[in-house]
């Protein structure tokens, strides 16, 4: 439906018409949502009362306040994108504003003096109309700056909101370099005194505002005081027993070893990572003093907190006695792990048709918060792959061979190469033989991709719509989703939490791209702690790491992944006989479409089915 005549011209004079400053006193709540709904809804009234020109100024309004900022240090020249994206149809983006809305955005950002509104209008000029060394340009962002320096930091204001708005402010004080010198200490007051006043009830507010002014940068003598902030701040939970609370203490501590580090006080940020982990450790025990304990999460946890407890360097670990802590840490993930094996189960499902499957897929997800939608989604193929019942599938099958398993295989590429040849079925060998071992995990991989096929279009996609119409994920919630899963090693949360969030908009190239190197690290770096040979040492002495496919063969990969991800990561990733992911993505074989295959959107969910869950944990002890 078109909302207003589009040759309409709309002018200062509109503007000033629409009521713009009674809408913005009666909007309660601060933000741009709240802002966009309500130039919306007025914008709506006064087309319906045949008053276009203020009509049609509101629905600019609204639809500047539409756009949602993007991770500023990753977006630096676009940093809005469109907010809502489903079935063709988005709410409005940068690009969507011609050159005379923009002329009408300049003739009134100087209008207004409410923060969200100047600040929006005045950025989106500086990043659309004028060029960066254009005098006006440098106005807008200064003006853009000044105004998103004015948003209050507090528990009141959305996160997403406040948190964006002065992570711009700071990115382009840092673009503008010497013409905005003096605004880099303005930004850093603000963020010290909000800092500082944070009490115990708005724990989780401290490290959001300690990012920034890592951002920011600090002398050593104010690192220190932060630290300090920072750490009495997280003491202050030492007595909590709320998973929650729990969580805060252990963020308060990384941030405030952070800190130490920046102050070059090595023992307090070493005897601050101590911290860090014995929170995981009181998280895990948090688990099992239930009513249902989940030993399963326990285990996950301990494993954290050895993971942490590693990063300690060596000159520290022998006075904090950290091998000894984790020798013990060691036997209570190995019990948690044990008892974990009846934590598992799967979502239960009636015996339906396709059609049903895929609408019930769709429910499990829904009317949930996100976290029971993403723990649902996690989940939503019924009983995770198991190998076992897959071998003994194909074994039975082979017992009564068929026509066209007394023939080889020849596997070709898309362009005709010959990729991989199988041979026949020997039927003289028993199948568990080397004779038939790779005809049984051809059968296997053929198989496999069949499940696939199904799962994906059954159960993930239509739970993924349905997940995405009723969530909006940001890029920070699946980092931080990262950051607290032990499979994901100590450095790489925010790739993978990059990896998750391009999948949740649909995005699967980005997210294959990024998503399987670290898949490939992943592998390494846990046979590495279980004691594995990850690298390779030639005739001449030079050292290089083992890909993939090699790590996945050494005998260490199923006592830590189990069978069953380990057979998943060599037909996903490994094998000319599946989708060979990893080695077509290295030499620059997988196109387009390639990206977004059934195979691939299974590996994005693999992906996060491994961040989400701790069952892996289970798979390594059995």
């Amino acid at each position: 439906m078109q909302r207003y005549p589009s040759d309409l011209e709309v002018t200062a004079q509109d503007f000033a018409d629409c009521g713009w400053q009674s809408i913005l006193a009666d909007t309660a709540e601060a933000g741009y949502e709240p802002l966009w709904r309500a130039f919306s809804k007025a914008a709506e009234l006064a087309v319906e009362a045949k008053m276009n020109g203020p009509g049609k100024a509101l629905w600019l309004l609204a639809d500047a306040c539409a756009m949602r900022l993007l991770s500023s240090p990753d977006n630096r020249q676009q940093p809005f994108a469109s907010t809502i994206t489903h079935l063709g149809w988005r709410t409005a983006g940068p690009d969507d504003f011609i050159e005379a809305d923009l002329d009408f955005f300049a003739q009134v950002v100087r209008s207004t003096d409410n923060s969200w509104l100047k600040a929006r209008l005045a950025d989106l000029l500086w990043v659309r109309k004028y060029k960066s060394n254009d005098t006006k340009a440098i106005c807008m962002a200064l003006d853009a700056i000044d105004n998103y320096q004015r948003i209050p930091i507090n528990t009141e204001i959305l996160q997403n909101d406040w948190q964006a708005c002065w992570e711009r402010a700071i990115t382009l004080v840092k673009m503008l370099g010497k013409g905005a010198a003096d605004k880099l200490n303005e930004t850093r007051q603000p963020l010290l005194y909000a800092l500082h006043t944070v009490t115990k009830s708005e724990g989780w507010l401290a490290w959001k505002v300690s990012d920034l002014l890592q951002w920011v940068g600090l002398e050593m003598e104010q690192s220190a005081e932060v630290a300090n902030k920072l750490a009495t701040l997280a003491r202050d939970y030492d007595t909590d027993t709320e998973q929650v609370q729990i969580m805060t203490a252990g963020r308060l501590f990384r941030h405030a070893a952070i800190w130490f580090g920046i102050a070059d006080d090595k023992a307090e940020a070493a005897a601050m990572t101590v911290q860090v982990a014995e929170c995981y450790v009181r998280e895990g025990r948090s688990r099992i003093q239930t009513p249902h304990p989940s030993y399963g999460a326990a285990a996950s946890f301990y494993e954290q907190a050895i993971q942490t407890y590693r990063t300690i360097s060596r000159q520290q670990r022998q006075a904090l006695c950290i091998e000894v802590r984790i020798t013990a840490l060691r036997k209570q993930m190995d019990e948690a792990g044990e008892k974990s094996l009846g934590d598992l189960g799967g979502i239960p499902f009636p015996e339906v048709d396709f059609r049903e499957q895929m609408v019930w897929a769709s429910q499990a997800v829904q009317n949930k918060t996100l976290t029971e939608a993403l723990q649902a989604f996690s989940r939503i193929v019924l009983t995770p792959f198991k190998y076992q019942d897959l071998w003994q599938q194909i074994v039975a099958q082979l017992k009564q061979p068929s026509l066209m398993h007394i023939f080889p295989v020849t596997v070709l590429a898309e362009n005709g190469r010959v990729i991989a040849r199988i041979p026949c079925l020997d039927t003289n060998a028993d199948l568990v033989d080397e004779a038939n071992r790779a005809r049984v995990f051809w059968e296997m991989t053929r198989m496999y991709r069949a499940w696939l096929n199904f799962y994906v279009n059954a159960f993930i996609w239509p739970a993924l719509g349905s997940l995405l119409l009723e969530h909006r994920l940001r890029e920070a919630d699946l980092i931080e989703l990262a950051s607290r899963s032990p499979i994901v090693p100590i450095g790489r949360e925010r790739l993978f939490g990059k990896a998750l969030f391009a999948g949740f908009n649909h995005d699967f190239v980005t997210a294959l791209h990024l998503l399987v190197p670290q898949v490939e690290n992943m592998v390494r770096y846990h046979l590495k702690h279980a004691g594995a040979r990850t690298t390779h040492l030639d005739e001449h002495g030079v050292q290089t790491e083992n890909g993939i496919s090699t790590l996945i063969d050494q005998p260490e990969a199923e006592k830590v992944f189990g069978k069953d991800l380990v057979f998943e990561i060599k037909a996903l990733y490994c094998t000319a006989m599946g989708p060979n992911l990893r080695n077509k993505l290295a030499h620059g074989l997988l196109n387009d479409t390639d990206c977004q295959s059934i195979e691939a959107i299974y590996a994005w969910w693999l992906g996060l089915r491994l961040v989400c869950h701790a069952f892996w944990n289970a798979a390594r002890t059995r």
